[in-house]
């Protein structure tokens, strides 16, 4: 055997080739045992074959103080414990670790608390854990690579899984197109393995990132951000100049620092969303000469509204595309707030206008101003289904006038009246108590309400709530009650509904009389004004504060919590609106958020509009109150993010027929697990199709090989995936998806398409909840379990996310293989209590 110091002397001069029959991955016996390691460090004792992984992002990703408890917890317990029987995977053979990684002669027994006292050792094991056969049995054999990325063990652990290996050259996602392109643009022959992984892993990982990304985009997103849509003249001047983007966007985002973390907007984000054809051509609209009109003087906290005129989209830059250098540079090279705010208008411009005649035209560029400026009302037009840009020009005309409104005081009256009312039409819409060509009409007849600087509503909106806002709703006792029936889904004929046995009684099943007591309950405690005594001329004021009043009705959850029993929150609604007289967007027409500073009394500041947004957390319950679980261990927009998925979910978007195929699509995908345990063949069809990562392909492979159960290790939204063909269009069950807002800036809910979490993982605005349908994918098989009605998934999914949130024991904020684990391991008899509180002033009504 050669000393340590001549084999490092020999790396230095040429790779030493080893016979192809050296062991390149096997098993390593971990310190302790798994459940004794775990519970040392903080983590719940879970799957052995990603224990590791899941311990060096805990010990050696982070800095925080929970990091700094974990790490030093590890060390204690590797003075002390003894190697045990359980075993960890190991990539790479002993040797390699003991002469070429961790430099000094160690006993095998001991090998893993050894990486995992050493920070670059940790890193490397866990980017060597992403890789496949092919490129980890090249590396054991060309020590020279191994010997250089063990420089830059940060960005290796980060991005050292987009290396992939085949026959002595680099596999570049994209083909032969884009492994022309990546060796013209860095001057390096894919055939050569050992120097392109020296250029790539290297430096401040910047360009491994690009290289990372750009391997894990979707054939058609990789072709837009590529240019592959355009001669191939260009392509190599917008991968570099998609480089320099690259290279100098988040200067502050160190890999070297935290290797698992991510700016809080970055190019994985902006390539991955944008909304392209199977070409690789942008969605419409995707001129630039529009985006540049949109996008200028945009750089104000309050973006001034301004209409734009055709000359003036003809005038500015031609009529180039978009393509992906461009975008990065006006979304990635400016401060975050501007960049997501750019990000969020684009994609709401795909969803919206792609589909008109004239996605290129004025309206068109004018409404995207408006969205800058009026944000949540553009929201809001978009969940009534609005796709005319006219619609939202007026809407957005309107905003501004109302904006101008002197004195302040008026202008807040005017605000709330007609913030209020858009607010009403939208959940109108939502709970299908009035048509959508009846919302379009009620929006389009109060934008079309006169009003100035100087005169406000007044008499005017009283008579458009009398004579085109209530005039068409069922009449009851009230016209109150009329509206409140209508905002809690009544429907307007007699209907029957389902009867279902439960615990030996009989029920009706009926969310929207729960929702309309629910709401009129709220509407006693919060006392005067009601809708009638305010429809008078004499006090405008009153109306305002009644319309307010149900609007946060509709969203403070139970009658009895403290958020309603207080006082009046809806009184103190915070528009954000200036002291002076001064005009401007404000914080009115953005979307809500919950303000506790500590001089003022809880409220929330910012539009009504998407009041959801802000109130999430308050459709959470629990059976037992008196309990006081830990604080939530997700982060906390992540955890925004899985209260506003439960707060979105409704009752006419929960179908039985979309509840059993979810039913049947995990079924499938369970039997597509197990199986592998008779068929290895179908490993890779299998992996792909539940969107797994690098890392757990490898993992996975390796529990298959230990004999090891491996269905507990999918979430319920990977055997989803396994179980939908094809053909399948996943989009017509996001009704039980997840919030997508901090992803795409859309307030609703997506089901989402197979992709790894890790993906996900890292974000300072921590999007990776914009996946976790988890607990929807639960409800709906519990109810198809208990033959109950798919109707009943929004009230239990309170209880469900709650009791979640609860017991989850995330070892770190973004611990989401913790996080789906709790989801699957949340016992039947729980949820079956939760039903039974349906019949407290819920949804199942006893029949006597």
């Amino acid at each position: 055997m050669l000393s340590t110091t001549a084999i490092l002397l020999g790396l230095q001069l040429v790779a030493i080739q080893h016979p192809a029959t050296a062991a390149y991955r096997g098993s390593a016996q971990l310190p302790g045992s798994v459940d004794s390691f775990s519970r040392a460090i903080g983590l719940d004792a879970g799957n052995p074959s990603t224990l590791l992984l899941r311990t060096i992002r805990l010990t050696h990703g982070r800095s925080d103080t929970r990091a700094q408890r974990a790490h030093e917890a590890m060390a204690r317990f590797l003075d002390t414990a003894e190697a045990g029987d359980d075993r960890v995977p190991l990539p790479l053979s002993p040797e390699l670790w003991t002469d070429v990684i961790l430099q000094k002669r160690i006993d095998q027994r001991m090998l893993i608390a050894a990486i995992l006292r050493d920070r670059s050792a940790a890193l490397l094991y866990y980017g060597l854990c992403a890789l496949d056969d092919d490129t980890l049995q090249w590396i054991a054999a060309n020590r020279s690579a191994l010997v250089h990325i063990r420089k830059y063990p940060e960005v290796f652990a980060a991005f050292g899984r987009s290396l992939h290996i085949r026959d002595g050259r680099i596999i570049i996602g994209g083909g032969t197109d884009a492994e022309v392109l990546w060796r013209s643009a860095i001057g390096i022959d894919p055939a050569r393995p050992d120097a392109f992984i020296e250029r790539v892993i290297a430096g401040d990982g910047r360009l491994a990132f690009l290289y990372d990304v750009l391997t894990h985009l979707d054939d058609a997103h990789r072709r837009f951000a590529l240019g592959l849509q355009f001669s191939g003249a260009s392509r190599e001047a917008r991968l570099r100049s998609l480089f320099t983007v690259f290279a100098t966007a988040a200067p502050e985002w160190r890999v070297a620092e935290r290797p698992f973390a991510r700016p809080p907007l970055d190019g994985a984000i902006l390539l991955s969303t944008i909304g392209v054809t199977a070409s690789g051509r942008p969605v419409p609209p995707l001129t630039r000469r529009l985006w540049d009109r949109v996008f200028r003087a945009d750089d104000l906290n309050d973006v001034v509204y301004e209409e734009i005129s055709d000359a003036e989209v003809r005038a500015v830059t031609g009529s180039l595309v978009l393509d992906a250098p461009w975008l990065a540079d006006r979304i990635l090279r400016v401060p975050y707030a501007i960049g997501r705010r750019r990000l969020d208008t684009l994609l709401f411009a795909q969803r919206v206008f792609h589909a008109i005649s004239e996605p290129e035209s004025a309206d068109v560029a004018t409404a995207l101003r408006g969205y800058l400026s009026f944000p949540a009302l553009m929201i809001a037009l978009e969940r009534i289904g609005i796709a005319d840009p006219h619609i939202y020009v007026r809407a957005a005309q309107h905003a501004a006038r109302l904006n101008s409104i002197q004195p302040v005081s008026e202008r807040r009256m005017a605000i709330a009246e007609f913030q209020s009312a858009v607010a009403l039409i939208v959940r109108m819409n939502q709970v299908h108590a009035i048509a959508p060509a009846r919302a379009v009409s009620l929006i389009t007849s109060l934008t079309d309400l006169e009003i100035s600087s100087r005169v406000p509503y007044g008499l005017v909106f009283v008579n458009w709530v009398r004579e085109k806002f209530l005039v068409d709703l069922p009449q009851r006792e009230t016209l109150e009650e009329s509206l409140v029936a209508a905002v809690a889904g009544l429907p307007r004929d007699a209907r029957e509904f389902p009867i279902i046995e439960w615990e030996g009684k009989r029920y009706v099943v009926n969310p929207a009389a729960a929702e309309f007591t629910r709401i009129r309950a709220i509407r006693q405690v919060q006392h005067d004004p009601t809708l009638d005594s305010a429809l008078s001329p004499e006090h405008p004021q009153r109306l305002a504060d009644a319309l307010v009043s149900i609007v946060y009705a509709i969203h403070l959850g139970d009658p009895d919590a403290a958020a309603v029993t207080a006082s009046n929150v809806a009184l103190r609604h915070d528009f954000g609106l200036p002291v002076s007289s001064s005009a401007g967007p404000s914080d009115a027409w953005r979307l809500p958020i919950e303000r506790f500073d500590g001089k003022e009394a809880w409220r929330i500041r910012g539009s009504l509009l998407g009041l959801e947004a802000a109130l999430s957390r308050l459709v959470l319950r629990r059976v037992d109150r008196t309990a006081m679980p830990g604080e939530p261990m997700l982060g906390s927009q992540d955890l925004q993010t899985v209260m506003l998925t439960a707060a979105l979910s409704s009752p006419p978007d929960t179908s039985g027929v979309s509840r059993d195929a979810i039913t049947a699509a995990l079924a499938r995908g369970r039997t597509r697990v197990v199986a592998l345990a008779a068929d290895r063949s179908r490993f890779d069809d299998v992996a792909d199709a539940a969107g797994l990562s690098e890392w757990r392909r490898q993992a996975l492979a390796w529990s298959l090989e230990q004999r090891r159960d491996v269905l507990p290790t999918f979430s319920l939204v990977e055997l989803f995936w396994l179980g939908t063909s094809a053909g399948d269009a996943p989009n017509v069950l996001d009704g039980w998806g997840a919030a997508t807002l901090r992803l795409t800036g859309c307030l609703c809910l997506q089901m989402p398409h197979p992709s790894p979490w890790e993906d996900f993982a890292g974000y300072a605005t921590e999007v990776l909840a914009t996946r976790g349908a988890d607990v929807p994918l639960k409800i709906a098989e519990v109810l198809a379990t208990l033959k109950l009605p798919a109707s009943l998934a929004p009230a239990l999914e309170g209880f469900v996310t709650q009791d979640v949130i609860d017991h989850a024991r995330l070892a770190y904020p973004d611990d989401w293989e913790a996080f789906s684990r709790a989801v699957i391991e949340l016992p039947l008899d729980r949820i079956v209590d939760y039903v039974a509180a349906l019949t407290v002033s819920g949804p199942l009504v006893e029949i006597k």
